[in-house]
């Protein structure tokens, strides 16, 4: 079968998302019809296996709808009671340094948000608080784009491998994910300190960055250890409780001066006084969320095997797990209501309000997930299939360098690590089987490669520049955020070729 006509859906969906005016949403659209016709005209695929196909992409969609409904509305509620703007406060007193205030505020809360609203919602809350304590607007951006990164693998209760692996064997793909990011996440809180040192006087640069790699160091392994020892009890939990355990021990290290660089770096234009006496810490706003945390892991223990199938033709079928995150989402906010005693208007009005943002993910998620699966179909019978035609030559030995970059451009254009998963997820594994490679340790790349594409997400660059008042200057974030990204993957693929090897 000729491989420009199996490649063409992917083609065609990635000409589409070049094109003006065009909405994720609808390229998606436009990429299932045109994915349809093809599979149905040149592989024989039937039209109730293609209504299978559809149907296993819009089950996955009502998966997905619940947990981000739950975690935006979640988020939501936290900043109608006032727990974002404390917690923020907090975080923002901690220190008057300016490398110490980026890494914390960036690295460590923004992993924590990501691990458990994710979508996008980190870099959207952090950038303008970092803006609000005196960050350049840019540079605020820049910090955020790049921190979002590693905890994205295991972003919004794990979304990306539950969703975006969805009808492939995912055993021991989080903790090969979490080891990756344990290495070469590393790099992260030392790229933002590096750019931070960068607004600071050109005289004293070097010297500001050196200083705080310690702490700097400290920081990602006081976040990544606890990552990856979690990762096998759960790939749901990575992202919180590292970040979350990666907090407390900052926090500590802050309060006991450990490894804390001993001058306070500023910005050029900050006030000469800058700092604040300590103040007592209050942990009050952490409460919410590690009561959200002890219901995520009550429903992992008591709900994970308990789950409802249903057949569809074409030997497709799904499985809806009772152990959906976003029902622990609203059973902390109904909980949390005991004592705050919100009015059920506001509630009313909270969901409401949470309901918006997800329209575009429903439609996006639902049919780039229908023309992957339409794709798949295409193998049943004596042809080779779009899938099998498509990872060809992506059978070499450079495959597990080359699986992150795969993952990485998914993210970019798709402003999604879930989509970049559902697109290109199972043509790697079928690259992987065709050479022999382990497919753990592929699909472990493709996730982590899709987490640290969204540093240059195109959707992301553009929400969370809004979010600070900026505008056109996509060109500069990019031509900025490049160097860290491929440094990123680079390591990333090195690490994964020599585990392959």
């Amino acid at each position: 079968m000729n491989y420009a006509v199996a490649l063409s859906p992917i083609l065609v969906f990635l000409a589409l998302l070049l094109l003006p005016r065009f909405r994720v949403q609808h390229v998606a659209i436009l990429s299932f019809v045109y994915t349809a016709l093809l599979a149905s005209s040149r592989w024989s695929v039937s039209v109730a296996q293609l209504g299978a196909a559809f149907g296993k992409g819009f089950f996955l969609t009502l998966d997905i709808l619940l947990i981000v409904f739950g975690a935006i509305a979640f988020l939501n509620y936290l900043k109608q009671v006032g727990v974002i703007v404390r917690l923020e406060a907090l975080l923002g007193s901690l220190s008057p340094d300016r490398r110490v205030q980026s890494v914390l505020l960036a690295w460590l809360f923004g992993g924590f948000v990501e691990g458990t609203s994710g979508f996008g919602t980190p870099a959207l809350v952090v950038a303008p608080l970092l803006v609000g304590i005196g960050f350049p607007s840019l540079l605020a951006v820049v910090v955020c784009l790049i921190a979002n990164s590693t905890a994205v693998a295991f972003g919004a209760v794990g979304t990306p491998l539950r969703i975006g692996f969805a009808g492939l064997e995912i055993a021991q793909v989080a903790e090969k994910a979490a080891l990756i990011n344990l290495i070469s996440g590393s790099l992260v809180p030392l790229l933002i300190v590096a750019f931070v040192v960068m607004f600071g006087p050109s005289k004293q640069r070097a010297k500001a960055f050196f200083e705080c790699v310690p702490w700097a160091i400290f920081s990602a392994l006081a976040f990544l250890v606890p990552y990856y020892a979690i990762s096998f009890i759960g790939f749901e939990f990575p992202s919180i409780v590292g970040a979350a355990v990666g907090l407390a021990l900052a926090i500590v290290s802050i309060r006991l001066n450990f490894l804390v660089p001993r001058s306070t770096f500023r910005f050029t234009a900050d006030a000469p006084k800058l700092a604040t006496p300590p103040s007592p810490i209050s942990l009050a706003p952490l409460g919410p969320y590690l009561l959200l945390l002890a219901v995520l892991i009550a429903g992992k223990l008591l709900l994970s095997q308990v789950k409802v199938s249903v057949a569809l033709s074409g030997n497709l079928s799904h499985s809806f797990p009772l152990f959906n995150p976003g029902f622990a989402f609203l059973t902390t906010i109904l909980l949390l209501n005991v004592i705050k005693r919100l009015p059920s208007k506001e509630l009313v009005r909270i969901g409401a309000a949470s309901l918006g943002p997800i329209k575009t993910t429903a439609a996006s998620v639902c049919f780039v997930a229908a023309m992957t699966y339409t794709m798949a179909l295409t193998s049943f019978g004596n042809t080779q299939g779009m899938l099998q035609v498509i990872a060809q030559p992506l059978a070499n030995q450079a495959l597990p360098f080359f699986s992150v970059f795969i993952g990485a451009f998914g993210s970019f254009l798709a402003g999604s690590a879930t989509v970049s998963n559902i697109l290109f997820a199972p043509i790697q594994a079928q690259a992987a089987e065709q050479l022999g490679y382990p497919v753990p340790w592929i699909l472990a790349l493709q996730l982590v490669g899709a987490g640290v594409g969204n540093m240059i997400a195109l959707p992301n660059l553009l929400a969370v520049e809004a979010s600070v008042g900026m505008s056109n200057q996509e060109t500069a974030l990019l031509r900025r955020l490049a160097l860290p990204c491929l440094l990123y993957l680079a390591l990333s693929g090195l690490v994964g070729q020599l585990l392959c090897s």
